[in-house]
Formats: structure tokens, C-alpha cells, sequence
């Protein structure tokens, strides 16, 4: 058996094994523009493969599940961009974060503070692809070398800023934590940003809390519990 055969077998395996495991888990949700019927797995999470599409069940007209001869449901995958926003959560193909009340989820892998203009939020990226010499202390090392550039630039403009390090995990990964606040000449805060970065097959990840010109900094919110309780990586 060739290897191309070999390869289909098992793609359409998986897919079996995908559409098995969420059988009569549906939900109804709008996707990029479109209310879809989609599956969920036994968590009531939306099913999402390494390509960024989900599973997604074939409607007619008046939203009637269209069938097979056999009476198995017609299924096809849809491409999603960024993230899927599910009820209480935003989901991609390698991660998932909690939307608390008060946040809303949006495609671009982020949630957002309410009645922030968009100013401050919480999102997931990859950062940069390390080369193969390269490891999470070669970022660490660009990184501080960049904030002390920073520094001494807001300093020449009358600012305080400051940076401080701390270490932490995510998931069963090691991380960085970098917390920044850019404070004017009265005390007030007016940039305050925190980063929880870390590396995974020669990947850096972080998840950021932004709160551009200070918007919704909220000096009892606890960035690095929320992370540990509502974000999940499974890269």
C-alpha cells in the first residue's frame, strides 16, 4: 500500500473518529459572517483542526440537517480566521481563553474589555520561530536589551518606565512574566501592559493584557491567576 493511501486511510479515520466522539453535539453559532451548525466535542468545545477550520454540519434553506442515503449527516470544514467565539470563550487551533464578565471575545484571537474603545484587552500570539541555535533565553536576552532602549527613550521624554520579571508556568511549560507601566510626570499611569511568554517546539508563544493610554487598567486584576485558570495550550 502506497503512502498516499496510507495517508488518506487515516485522515478519514480521524475525521470518523472526530465525527464519533461529537455525534448530536451541535451548536448554532455565527462564523465569520455566517450562522453555521457546528460540532462540539464532550467539553462543548468547538472540534478545530490544525488547519484553523472546524467541522461544520450541511443545512438547507429552512436550516433542515441534510443526510446521506446511509442517514449520517453531511459535513464539510470551514476555514475560521484567528479565533472561534463560543459561548464564554474564544478558541483557536492550539489554545482556548475564558471570556470572565465584562470581556468579549473576538476572531483575532483577543478578548476585549468593555467600554475600552478596544483599548484594552487580552490576547494570544506567536511571537517569532527561534532558530536552530536558538532558544527562549535568546529572546529573553533581545528583549531586555529592547526595554532598556525604551527606557532610557521614555526617561529623555519625562516618563518612568519600568519592567518587572517574574517566573511562572502555563500549562506544563515554564514562562516568563514581564509586567511594563509607563507612568507620567504626576503618578498616573498611562500605558500598562503585562507579557506571559513561552516556548513550545521551538515556537514562542505569549499571551498579553494590553491597556493602551492606561484604559482599563484595574490594579486588582490578576493577569498571571487569570491566565493559570482560564487559558489553555494544547500546541
Amino acid at each position: 500500500m502506497s503512502k498516499k493511501i496510507i495517508a488518506v486511510a487515516l485522515a478519514l479515520v480521524c475525521i470518523a473518529t472526530i465525527f464519533t466522539a461529537c455525534k448530536q453535539k451541535y451548536e448554532t453559532t455565527d462564523v465569520n459572517g455566517q450562522d453555521l451548525l457546528l460540532y462540539t466535542d464532550e467539553n462543548g468545545n468547538t472540534v478545530i483542526n490544525d488547519e484553523n477550520q472546524i467541522v461544520v454540519v450541511v443545512t438547507d434553506e429552512d436550516g433542515e440537517i441534510i443526510t446521506y442515503e446511509n442517514g449520517e449527516e453531511q459535513t464539510r470544514f470551514v476555514q475560521i480566521s484567528g479565533s472561534f467565539i463560543g459561548d464564554g470563550y474564544i478558541q483557536g487551533k492550539n489554545f482556548k481563553i475564558n471570556t470572565p464578565k465584562g470581556w468579549e471575545g473576538t476572531q483575532i484571537s483577543r478578548i476585549i474589555k468593555k467600554n475600552t474603545d478596544n483599548k484594552c484587552y487580552i490576547t494570544f500570539v506567536e511571537l517569532r520561530e527561534l532558530g536552530e541555535k536558538e532558544s527562549i533565553t535568546t529572546h529573553i536576552e533581545e528583549l531586555d536589551a529592547t526595554n532598556e532602549q525604551l527606557r532610557e527613550g521614555f526617561e529623555q521624554q519625562g516618563y518612568i518606565f519600568t519592567v518587572e520579571k517574574k517566573l511562572t508556568a502555563i500549562s506544563t511549560y515554564g514562562a516568563r512574566h514581564y509586567i511594563y507601566r509607563i507612568v507620567d510626570g504626576e503618578g498616573k499611569t498611562v500605558h500598562y501592559a503585562e507579557n506571559i511568554f513561552f516556548e513550545a517546539e521551538k515556537i514562542i508563544y505569549s499571551v498579553d493584557y494590553v491597556c493602551m493610554d492606561g484604559e482599563g487598567y484595574d490594579e486588582t486584576f490578576n493577569f498571571a491567576s487569570f491566565v493559570q485558570e482560564n487559558f489553555k495550550f494544547n500546541g
